[in-house]
């Protein structure tokens, strides 16, 4: 019966782990396509335009925009990247 547990424990965290990673490449191919990430909450905006920081599980995604809201670049990184407009 342990090794039955232990089977089903592994299974229950190799999925949690799978799903982790399917959400980072999914913003992370938005990202590099300049569209906004999915799986990410903004935590800061800036007065400049409509540049912002938001966070998902592990990483962290920085949007600059021009004066027009139109984003001319995105990076996502982990937590300590800084943002540089």
């Amino acid at each position: 019966m342990k090794k039955s547990y232990l089977k089903y424990v592994f299974i229950g965290a190799l999925i949690a782990v799978l799903i982790l990673v399917l959400c980072f490449l999914i913003d992370f191919v938005r990202v590099s396509n300049l569209d906004h990430p999915i799986f990410c909450k903004r935590v800061r905006e800036y007065w400049d335009g409509g540049s912002y920081e938001c966070y998902g599980l592990f990483y962290k995604v920085n949007a600059y925009a021009d004066g027009f809201n139109h984003y001319s670049r995105m990076e996502i990184g982990p937590y300590w990247m800084e943002f540089r407009p």
